[in-house]
C-alpha cells in the first residue's frame, strides 16, 4: 500500500509543476503576440503620417505656367566681341529693351540664340546684349544678319555685369573692328533665367515676320563706326512757279511764265561722298506745268501748254539744311487748247527738248524747304514737302 500512496503523490507533484510551466509559458506568450501588436499598430500609423506628408508634396500636374507678356520686333547684329560673348545690336524701333531683360532670337520659327540686355546706346540705337544660352542648330552667328527677337516683359532683378562681361563691353565700345571670333563659349545662367528661356520658347510662332521698309533697311545697314545719312527722306513733292522755255517755228526762244508741280523719289543716299556733314544722293524727278499764252506774234490767237519735265538730280548735301543741286534730262510740251492757233505754232511747242541746269534747296521747317531754279528748261522756285 505504501508504494502504491507513493506513487500517487509522485504523480500529483508532476502534474502541479507540468501546470504551473504551462501557465508561465501562455502568460509570455500573450505578452510577445500584445508587444507585437503594438509595433505593427505603430509601424502603420507612421507608415500612414508619410504616406499623406508625400502626398501633399506632390505637384498639381494640371498645374500651367502663368501666361507670360511679350513683344517681338527685329534685331540686326552689328558687332561682336572676339570672345563671342557680348553683342552689339540694333533694332529698327524707338522702344529699346531695358537693361537686363531676356531676348530670344529666332529664324523660321526655331530658336537661334538667348541674351540678356546690358547696355543701351540712345544716341545710335543700339544696346549690348550677353549671350546666355545657344541652340545645337546656330552656334555660330555672323554680323549685319537680322533676327526675328522675342523679348519677355519681366520684373526679375537681373545679375550685375561681371568682370569679364566689363571687358567685352570696352571691347565693343572701342572704335576698332574686331577680328573674326573664335568658337563661341556661353557661361551657365541662373535657373530663374532658364525658366524665363524656357516660357519664351513655348510662344506660338508668329504667320509672318515683319519686313523692314527700305527706309530701316538703309539705316540698319550701317554700323556703329560709319556715318549717318543726313537725309532719311525718299520722297519730296513741291508746288512750283516760274518761267518756262518754249520755241516758235522760227527757232525763236521764249520764257512763259506758269505753274505746276514736281514729284520726287530718292534713288540712291551717299552715293560719293560720305562724310558726317558733307554727303550727296541721286534723285528722279518728274514735273508737269501749265502756261497760257496769248497774243503771240502780236495775232489774236491763244494756246494752253502743259510743258512735262523728266530729270535724274545729284544733289550734295552740306550740313542738314543745305543743298547743291544739278540735274539733267528732257522736257516735252502738250498743246491741249487752242484759239485761233496755228499748227507749225502747235508742233513747234510739242518737240522735245534738253532739260539740264542746278539750283539750291534749303531747309524753312520740319519736312520743308525752299527750291530755286535756275535752268536751260526752267527758271523759277518753290516750296518742297520732304516725307
Amino acid at each position: 500500500m505504501a508504494p502504491f500512496v507513493k506513487g500517487i503523490k509522485a504523480n500529483c507533484f508532476s502534474g502541479i509543476v507540468i501546470f504551473i510551466l504551462s501557465c508561465f509559458a501562455y502568460d509570455l506568450h500573450s505578452q510577445e503576440n500584445q508587444s507585437v501588436g503594438q509595433k505593427t499598430d505603430q509601424n502603420a500609423s507612421e507608415d500612414k503620417e508619410k504616406l499623406s506628408d508625400s502626398t501633399e508634396k506632390l505637384p498639381d500636374s494640371t498645374e500651367k505656367l502663368p501666361d507670360i507678356t511679350a513683344k517681338t520686333y527685329q534685331s540686326k547684329i552689328i558687332r561682336k566681341s572676339k570672345s563671342s560673348r557680348i553683342y552689339l545690336l540694333e533694332i529698327a524701333t524707338d522702344n529699346m529693351p531695358q537693361v537686363g531683360r531676356i531676348l530670344l532670337f529666332k529664324k523660321n520659327a526655331e530658336p537661334v540664340k538667348a541674351f540678356r540686355v546690358l547696355k543701351i546706346y540712345f544716341e545710335k540705337d543700339q544696346f549690348a546684349a550677353k549671350a546666355v544660352r545657344k541652340y545645337p542648330n546656330y552656334l555660330q552667328l555672323n554680323t549685319n544678319e537680322t533676327y526675328f527677337t522675342v523679348e519677355k516683359i519681366s520684373d526679375v532683378i537681373p545679375p550685375e555685369p561681371t568682370a569679364a562681361d566689363l571687358e567685352d563691353l570696352k571691347e565693343l565700345e572701342a572704335p576698332e573692328m574686331p577680328k573674326e571670333p573664335p568658337p563661341e563659349e556661353v557661361q551657365e545662367i541662373s535657373p530663374i533665367e532658364k525658366d524665363k528661356i524656357k516660357e519664351i520658347e513655348t510662344l506660338p510662332a508668329p504667320e509672318e515676320e515683319p519686313s523692314l521698309s527700305e527706309d530701316e533697311d538703309l539705316w540698319l545697314s550701317l554700323t556703329a563706326e560709319e556715318v549717318f545719312p543726313l537725309d532719311l527722306n525718299r520722297f519730296g513733292l513741291s508746288a512750283e512757279l516760274g518761267f518756262l522755255r518754249a520755241v516758235n517755228p522760227d527757232s525763236i526762244v521764249y520764257y512763259f511764265s506758269g505753274g505746276g508741280f514736281r514729284f520726287n523719289l530718292k534713288l540712291f543716299q551717299i552715293v560719293f561722298i560720305k562724310r558726317p556733314l558733307l554727303q550727296d544722293s541721286l534723285t528722279l524727278e518728274a514735273a508737269a506745268f501749265l502756261v497760257r499764252i496769248q497774243n503771240l506774234g502780236g495775232g489774236l490767237n491763244a494756246y494752253t501748254l502743259v510743258p512735262t519735265i523728266g530729270d535724274l538730280r545729284y544733289t550734295i548735301h552740306i550740313g542738314e539744311g543745305f543743298n547743291v543741286f544739278f540735274y539733267g534730262g528732257i522736257s516735252k510740251g502738250f498743246v491741249i487748247s487752242t484759239a485761233q492757233g496755228d499748227l507749225d505754232v502747235i508742233k513747234s511747242f510739242s518737240v522735245f527738248q534738253p532739260a539740264a541746269g542746278g539750283g539750291i534747296i534749303f531747309r524753312v521747317g520740319p519736312n520743308w524747304e525752299v527750291r530755286v531754279n535756275l535752268g536751260y528748261d526752267m527758271v523759277g522756285g518753290g516750296i518742297l514737302l520732304r516725307f
